[in-house]
């Protein structure tokens, strides 16, 4: 039997795209709007000396900016990783919504993450730093992802009507 002409698969072009679409803002839209509450907390009596934190918060990996006991890399780090271990596995649980596309769609937001730190650095990621959290937490987030569409929907009891 072949493809009826109204059904559509997770793996149509169109799909795909869509899901994207959905799920890359979502999860920049969540990793900024956890960003602004860490610094918030992290300079809440100094925000006025420190305007431009904001600005260089996500992307430059400078030393001086971004050093071992720096305020800026910890809510960066932690912004990144609340994002991967949280917002990730939600996306996919709820957005993709198949066990067998949430390693596809994570390795996706850690290339595409990849892909705009380079770019708005105009440099390659040193940091190892960046590469832990980027690499456990995409991991982290396909597996949690997978599980929780795994057990939460395909195991769903099946309800038969005789």
């Amino acid at each position: 039997m072949g493809k009826g002409a109204g059904h559509v698969s997770d793996d149509d072009t169109l799909v795909v795209l869509r899901k994207l679409a959905i799920s890359l803002p979502s999860l920049y839209l969540s990793f900024y709007a956890v960003a602004l509450v860490a610094l918030l907390a992290a300079f809440s009596g100094e925000i006025d000396d420190h305007t431009t934190a904001w600005a260089d918060m996500p992307f430059v990996h400078e030393p001086e900016k971004f050093g071992e006991a720096s305020r800026l890399a910890a809510c960066a780090l932690a912004s990144q990783l609340a994002v991967w271990v949280v917002v990730g596995p939600l996306l996919l649980y709820y957005v993709v919504d198949s066990t067998r596309k949430c390693w596809d769609y994570a390795a996706t937001f850690a290339f595409v993450h990849f892909v705009l730190t380079c770019a708005m650095t105009q440099a390659f990621p040193t940091n190892y730093r960046w590469w832990l959290v980027t690499m456990l937490g995409g991991l982290w987030t396909s597996s949690v992802g997978e599980f929780a569409t795994y057990r939460l929907k395909d195991m769903r009891d099946i309800e038969l009507d005789h």
